[in-house]
């Protein structure tokens, strides 16, 4: 009983200050392969509340690899999408959003960059048609078996997401393809409730029970 009264205690204690932190992602895993979310999801439907007007093409991590003899580890699986066709991605919602952030990696074949890659990726966020941010992604090339995460840091709503490859921006007509996975929006980090009150009564209890075993 007195160990478990002072795990209980310690626990009480520890969890006072935590954050517990929420996040909403698109992992693309419920969509079909080899398939373009355009041709499923059209103009004026939605992909769990946003729309797509460019196309994104939806591959599983053991297609892609196969496919191009790549060992490109899932970061949720089976899915990836990938921007093909030489035009940037788009995704948009009605409602606002706060944009958090993604996993982005260059287009490989045989584990080296493809000649279609992108070498970087510009993210945009527009609210009302209004540009609000920038940000560019230089793709992590130095390891193809990983995508890696890319935060703005921004913190404000937006209502569309654009990224932008250096085919759009450059004169290189071939350089529009790159990976993606885990878009990640309206995240939220909320404390523990009261926790100044459940540090208060821990410490409490733990007084009382030394107080009654220095008594005994």
């Amino acid at each position: 009983m007195k160990i478990f009264l002072i795990v209980f205690i310690s626990i009480l204690l520890l969890t006072g200050g935590m954050s517990v932190s929420f996040a909403n992602v698109l992992t693309f895993d419920d969509l079909p392969d080899n398939v373009l979310m355009t041709s499923i999801y059209t103009p004026g439907s939605d992909y769990h509340g946003f729309t797509a007007t460019t196309p994104w093409l939806s591959m599983q991590y053991s297609t892609y690899n196969s496919s191009y003899g790549n060992h490109l580890e899932p970061v949720s699986s089976p899915n990836l999408v990938y921007c093909v066709n030489g035009i940037f991605l788009d995704i948009a919602r009605t409602t606002p959003f706060k944009f958090d952030g993604v996993f982005l990696q260059g287009f490989f074949a045989k584990d080296q960059p493809a000649i279609n890659t992108s070498r970087t990726v510009v993210i945009e966020g527009y609210l009302n048609n209004e540009l609000k941010g920038s940000y560019t992604v230089t793709l992590p090339f130095s390891d193809p078996t990983h995508m890696s995460y890319f935060s703005p840091g921004w913190d404000f709503e937006v209502d569309k997401i654009m990224f932008l490859p250096d085919g759009q921006l450059h004169p290189y007509p071939l350089s529009t393809y790159f990976v993606m996975d885990n878009f990640t929006f309206d995240s939220d980090t909320s404390v523990v409730p009261e926790p100044a009150s459940l540090s208060l009564l821990g410490l409490g209890l733990l007084g009382l029970f030394f107080k009654k075993k220095k008594i005994a």
